[in-house]
């Protein structure tokens, strides 16, 4: 028998591999994070034991979703531009954001949206909004999987930085990021 830290057992095991394979009372087995192997519960149990064992009896086991666009501190903004055409949205929004977003309040909307995410299944995104550290920062003390980065546009940014200032915080984002496991930076251009 061989050991790993986590055996999920008895669930619908969703693979999405290149047949759409299910398997119905699977088991996956996961060690030093890693899926090493998936397969009918009876196979699995042959040879593996596991530290932690999770009944998934009734349960589907899935690959993360991923959200592909997001700006994660806007959910403190819920409920003040709900139901807007996109003008009128992107007008109160821009004041909102002008009045209300410093570095504190990015980290605790991006919170605030991560535990969302996580609680419905997303485990990664692609976040755009200002203060990316912050957005990071709060990825990896969650262990929530992130795309961020400075964004990069022609007129002065909330922070009052011109082009230039921007740039260097974009090398020093990619830098401080490159070879992290939960956080990848990008580069961000938005107009």
């Amino acid at each position: 028998m061989e050991n790993a830290d986590t055996l999920i057992t008895n669930g619908l095991i969703v693979t999405m591999d290149h047949e759409m394979t299910t398997i119905t009372d699977g088991s996956l087995t996961i060690r030093d994070q890693q899926i090493v192997a998936v397969g009918p519960a009876s196979v699995v149990a042959e040879r593996y034991t596991a530290d932690t064992v999770i009944d998934a009896a009734g349960q589907i086991v899935m690959p993360g979703l991923i959200n592909a666009h997001v700006h994660t501190p806007d959910s403190l903004f819920r409920g003040l531009v709900e139901d807007l055409p996109l003008e009128r949205w992107l007008e109160r929004i821009f004041f909102a954001e002008q009045e209300f977003v410093r570095a504190d309040t990015v980290e605790l909307g991006s919170r605030l949206s991560m535990a969302e995410m996580i609680s419905g299944g997303t485990t990664a995104a692609l976040d755009m909004f200002w203060f990316p550290e912050r957005s990071a920062k709060a990825a990896k003390e969650i262990g929530f999987r992130l795309m961020t980065g400075p964004i990069y546009f022609d007129s002065v940014d909330i922070e009052k930085r011109g082009l230039d200032g921007r740039l260097e915080r974009g090398r020093a984002f990619i830098e401080e990021y490159v070879d992290d496991s939960l956080v990848v930076p990008v580069v961000q251009p938005h107009w």
